[in-house]
């Protein structure tokens, strides 16, 4: 019988985090498409590993902050060369959390001025 509780919280653990990344990622393609509508035909010098690149960035960003503090950023303001920044972050990326937290903090910088107050 103590087997049926430890299942039903792996259960519970395992839906919960499967939740997080599902949300994560419809917030970091939600803030791509605004950004595609914004640049319009720029969206297209982008090729589709810059893409999944940038939706791994924000994905990362929105791990780090609040949700009111993602809600104010205007992705839809984002010019060309934020994005260009943005897909530069990667240099950091890894897969140890001090190369993600760089790339996420960095991110966050470009980001940050773009936040409604």
């Amino acid at each position: 019988m103590s087997d049926v509780p430890k299942t039903q919280d792996i259960s519970r653990t395992g839906i919960g985090q499967r939740l997080y990344q599902v949300t994560k990622e419809k917030n970091a393609e939600m803030a791509c498409e605004k950004i595609r509508a914004h640049l319009g035909m720029r969206w297209s010098e982008f090729d589709r590993s810059d893409v999944e690149s940038l939706k791994r960035i924000l994905g990362q960003a929105w791990t780090c902050v609040d949700a009111k503090t993602w809600d104010r950023i205007e992705f839809h303001n984002l010019s060309y060369d934020d994005v260009r920044k943005l897909l530069n972050t990667s240099r950091w990326s890894g897969d140890d959390l001090v190369s993600q937290k760089r790339c996420s903090d960095e991110a966050l910088q470009i980001l940050a001025p773009r936040a409604v107050v």
